[in-house]
């Protein structure tokens, strides 16, 4: 079967390339583990260098093929940092979506929250670019001076990626990218004069927004005809119609409803554009539950469901503060009962299960009933999850069956699949034995709102 498309995942652990065949399907797959996250305080880093090394060592793994192949490009989103615009190199590291640098300034300056909210879709949140942007040229003048000259640019890894490649000819961004910046209105095509004088970057050249789909960018070697978020690619791959929801368990959580027009009523969830082409936009309401996967290892390997629980112990997994729809950045991690005095097996199962119950809190906070939950990422894989999300859920939940869906959705996006297909899913079936996660969802419930409100 001919070759289609080369899709290309720039992740937070892996660094993941493909190439598909005209049916949308795996020929060839590569992977290298992403250079490790240095975490020191509220700073969360790596090499930027190395990054690009091992990216292009994966698109090599490929073959010859991949030069010759229209190239789709997923990305972590609010990874970022500034080079050298005379010979590309890095003048920081990069700066992970992780990282809480800003923690202090976001707080000391929540009066802006309800302005961001109205102009983005989101929160103000020391995840995003604009305000770990901020924070950085307040400490390092240098790097400000540069970029107001503009001898240095900045750019998210997609940017840096496809700069390098082209050697410094091509310079842009998508818009479900640059959304996540806190420097683009909702819905708008264009960086935002407000937004920028919002947070002091007035000045600074940032990147050309282009679509996520339908692009023809000559990279180097490479033709690029898609770029996006990976959880916009994800959506690609994974829904089939807007009335579906996508639950992806990871590295972090997100709870993701796809909308044909921006969507309202929808306050306490992140907004912004899934897939911008010539023919339109496709919004996202997003809800976030944060760190899982750092939860979830916390604890080791004790198995999947660890001890069973007796009402009374509850958790709010969230290892980086409380995520949609709280936010609550000054909680992480909650049990309900001193984690010294429980064992591991104990808090290992109280976590999965609050994995299970803020996934249902999400969705049912959602307004409309979904018609079918579509379960992915590498959490996914817990039987007690997967079992446990059908049992909680009076809807059809079905388990994505490819692996790497952000991969797949840049790869189908860069072969001219420009419409969401039905996607191969393994109907989940509840367990007659976790039926009572469901009564155990309501006193959680209960438990939450006190939390919550006790902590104001």
């Amino acid at each position: 079967m001919p070759a289609s498309s080369i899709g290309l995942d720039l992740g937070t652990t892996q660094i993941k390339a493909c190439i598909l065949d005209e049916n949308n399907r795996k020929t060839a797959f590569a992977s290298a583990p992403a250079p490790a996250l240095s975490h020191d305080g509220l700073r969360v880093e790596s090499d930027a260098s190395k990054y690009l090394e091992t990216t292009l060592k994966v698109i090599e793994q490929l073959g010859d093929r991949a030069g010759a192949l229209p190239m789709g490009i997923s990305s972590q989103r609010s990874t970022f940092l500034i080079w050298d615009k005379s010979n590309g190199k890095p003048l920081t590291p990069l700066i992970s979506w992780q990282d809480r640098r800003a923690a202090g300034w976001c707080e000391h300056n929540h009066s802006l929250d309800p302005k961001i909210k109205k102009l983005t879709g989101l929160v103000l949140s020391p995840h995003y670019l604009a305000p770990k942007l901020k924070r950085l040229l307040d400490e390092q003048e240098n790097l400000k001076t540069g970029l107001l000259a503009g001898q240095y640019l900045i750019g998210t890894l997609e940017t840096f990626f496809l700069w390098k490649v082209s050697l410094g000819k091509i310079y842009l961004s998508d818009h479900t990218m640059a959304a996540r910046t806190l420097l683009v209105e909702l819905g708008e095509k264009e960086w935002s004069g407000e937004l920028i004088g919002v947070f002091g970057l007035e000045g600074i050249s940032l990147p050309k927004l282009e679509l996520s789909a339908g692009l023809d960018v000559k990279a180097g070697p490479f033709q690029v005809k898609a770029t996006l978020s990976d959880q916009a690619s994800a959506a690609v791959a994974c829904l089939a119609r807007p009335d579906w929801v996508l639950v992806n368990l990871g590295t972090g959580g997100f709870v993701l409803r796809l909308y044909k027009d921006k969507p309202g009523g929808l306050d306490r969830y992140l907004l912004g554009p899934a897939l911008v082409r010539a023919e339109g936009t496709m919004f996202a309401a997003e809800g976030t539950i944060n760190a899982l996967a750092e939860a979830v290892k916390a604890y080791g390997n004790q198995g999947e469901s660890g001890e069973s629980i007796n009402e009374g112990l509850y958790c709010i997994p969230d290892s980086s503060g409380i995520g949609a729809p709280h936010w609550r950045p000054d909680i992480s991690k909650l049990f309900s009962i001193d984690p010294r005095n429980l064992s591991i097996r104990r808090k290992q199962r109280a976590i999965l299960e609050g994995i299970l119950f803020r996934v249902k809190e999400i969705v049912d906070d959602m307004i409309v009933k979904p018609e079918k939950i579509v379960l992915s990422g590498g959490l996914s894989n817990y039987s007690f999850l997967k079992e446990g999300m059908a049992s909680l859920f009076e809807c059809p939940v079905g388990l994505f069956m490819e692996t790497d869906a952000s991969l797949l959705g840049a790869a189908r996006l860069a072969g001219g699949f420009t419409s969401f297909i039905e996607p191969h899913l393994l109907p989940l079936s509840p367990n007659q034995e976790l039926d009572y996660l469901k009564q155990r969802y309501r006193d959680w419930k209960s438990w939450v709102m006190k939390e919550m409100g006790s902590s104001d």
